[in-house]
């Protein structure tokens, strides 16, 4: 088992088994709500190539079985804050989650935050088998994703609004 940085240009039994693992990444993690398929996840490589995403890949000696991967890419919060190592996405195959290859993962993400001297920030979802990983890092909750149901926001600004209007009617008599 090794971690290698993904080529971009690669078209080969790599580039492939990776596009179904994200697809596995977004099956497990949104479950019903996805809609793509690897048609665009292809396209979602071609833009993270655009975009200088950095992905490394954990694969067998002969590069022919891919492990998992780490999806990154460096923030600075449009150059308000000092550059941040960002793991936006990472996947290990269910069956390998309890061999060393998410360590080799993490261990690759922090020497090349070491290196470049920066702290880090990880996406996770609370579904997310990687929570667990997070935590066994040393990772420090900083912030939380909400999901919306914008159906549900409208009732509720309708009902704040009514009783907002009522108090205001109230103050008037």
């Amino acid at each position: 088992m090794k971690v290698i940085n993904f080529d971009y240009g690669y078209f080969t039994l790599l580039r492939r088994m990776l596009v179904k693992q994200i697809y596995n990444y977004f099956k497990e993690v949104n479950g019903k709500d996805l809609v793509g398929d690897t048609t665009t996840i292809e396209r979602m490589l071609d833009s993270m190539q655009k975009e200088n995403r950095v992905i490394f890949l954990v694969v067998n000696e002969d590069e022919t079985f891919l492990y998992g991967f780490a999806i990154l890419f460096v923030n600075t919060q449009y150059d308000m804050l000092a550059p941040t190592l960002c793991i936006e996405y990472m996947y290990i195959e269910p069956e390998f989650r309890s061999t060393k290859a998410i360590t080799m993962l993490y261990n690759t993400v922090a020497d090349t935050g070491v290196i470049n001297n920066m702290n880090g920030i990880g996406y996770t979802y609370a579904n997310s088998a990687n929570v667990k990983n997070s935590k066994r890092y040393k990772g420090e909750i900083i912030g939380y994703i909400t999901h919306f149901d914008y159906t549900l926001v409208k009732e509720k600004t309708e009902k704040v609004k009514n009783y907002l209007q009522r108090k205001k009617n109230e103050v008037k008599k």
